[in-house]
């Protein structure tokens, strides 16, 4: 908004966390979600596993469905020299891996690290000097449902259903459009709420999506390398800040 409207002509955003290094010492005390806490669920990965168990109860999807998501983060990873995790994976793999919060595994979930990021952004005039083409932002959206996902009114749903259309429609494209695409994976299940929700795919039809193989590289679109945090680990905001 400061750059729309003439505060700045440049604006750098940038974090850093040190949640990899800094596990398990005093930290603050984070909120208690209410109504949750009393059954003791392991943050933050009981929460994506109840939207997975409730996605596969709903729709059919399986754990070889969210197996093949984890596959195609560490394809991706094998492109990236900067990834923590590069060895080759298998869907046989990741269904054998040990359960975390079921219905997701340790294959399933995000690596945690140190690391930051950053972002330069300038008003599109002063971009014309830049010695590279620059990337010109054409639309952006914002939207949060709820504070814990005990809140949510659909578990397979979430508030990119809304942020999605209304950014698209700034921008004045749609998800065929779209050549590259950066999600934000912490868990496999991610990947598949956001395609559905962003309108890549129609809600439930995971098998299209499987069989396509369209994730992949050298599929339909490809997950961005930097967010491919299952393999490339996470360090909060960072993840989308490095796209």
């Amino acid at each position: 908004m400061a750059l729309h409207t003439g505060q700045c002509d440049v604006a750098l955003i940038c974090y850093g966390s040190n949640q990899g290094s800094g596990f398990g010492k005093l930290k603050s005390m984070a909120e208690t979600p209410l109504y949750e806490a009393p059954y003791e669920p392991r943050y933050p990965i009981s929460s994506y596993a109840l939207a997975a168990a409730r996605h596969m109860h709903q729709y059919g999807t399986t754990r070889e469905d969210l197996a093949h998501i984890a596959v195609a983060a560490r394809q991706w990873a094998q492109l990236n020299p900067l990834a923590h995790t590069r060895d080759p994976l298998s869907i046989g793999q990741v269904l054998a891996s040990r359960l975390v919060s079921d219905p997701l595994s340790v294959l399933d979930c995000c690596l945690v690290t140190d690391g930051g990021g950053a972002l330069v952004l300038v008003r599109s005039e002063r971009a014309r000097d830049f010695p590279k083409p620059p990337v010109y932002v054409l639309g952006t959206a914002a939207a949060t449902w709820h504070r814990q996902i005990g809140s949510m009114p659909d578990l397979t749903v979430t508030a990119a259903a809304e942020s999605g259309p209304r950014a698209f429609a700034m921008a004045g494209l749609a998800p065929k459009d779209v050549d590259v695409l950066g999600l934000y994976d912490a868990f496999t299940i991610n990947t598949l709420l956001f395609l559905e929700d962003l309108g890549f795919l129609r809600q439930g039809r995971r098998w299209r999506f499987r069989a396509q193989r369209a994730h992949r590289t050298g599929g339909r679109f490809c997950r961005s390398i930097p967010m491919a945090a299952v393999c490339r680990a996470v360090t909060l905001a960072c993840t989308a800040c490095s796209c």
